[in-house]
């Protein structure tokens, strides 16, 4: 008896620093929360994440562009390579594909069947740069 009535204090107990806790960690967030990158009122000056998405694929879109013109056409999964094994951080298959299907400088030529082991096949994209693209640029 005498255990059942110290086990139910002890319970009530804990129940209140339990809430005692949560809500004084609530008040504490709620004090100190920040957004990771602040919101600007001016549109032109970007995000602090992105740079305002000025400069996140420069260096990437400028070394492909140049694979491109000095090599004539090249494949999605060649062109991964190259940036993969010349710059530092490289790239993912994703981003590549973003930047390759969204510069108006670099064109879609046509497809190529690829045979994998374990996937079968698959079509895979053949890219050019567009004739006078980089002599614009410079």
């Amino acid at each position: 008896m005498v255990s059942l009535i110290h086990q139910n204090t002890l319970g009530k107990i804990g129940k209140f620093l339990s809430r005692y806790v949560t809500n004084k960690s609530k008040k504490i967030q709620k004090r100190y929360i920040t957004t990771r990158c602040p919101v600007k009122s001016d549109p032109t000056s970007g995000s602090c994440r992105d740079n305002g998405g000025i400069m996140r694929t420069t260096r990437l879109r400028q070394k492909i562009k140049k694979f491109l013109d000095d090599r004539g056409e090249a494949n999605t999964t060649e062109i991964l390579e190259h940036v993969n094994s010349t710059m530092r951080h490289g790239t993912t298959p994703q981003q590549l594909g973003n930047v390759l299907s969204k510069d108006k400088d670099i064109l879609k030529v046509s497809t190529t069947k690829r045979g994998g082991a374990l996937s079968g096949r698959y079509e895979i994209c053949v890219w050019q740069v567009r004739p006078g693209a980089l002599e614009e640029k410079v």
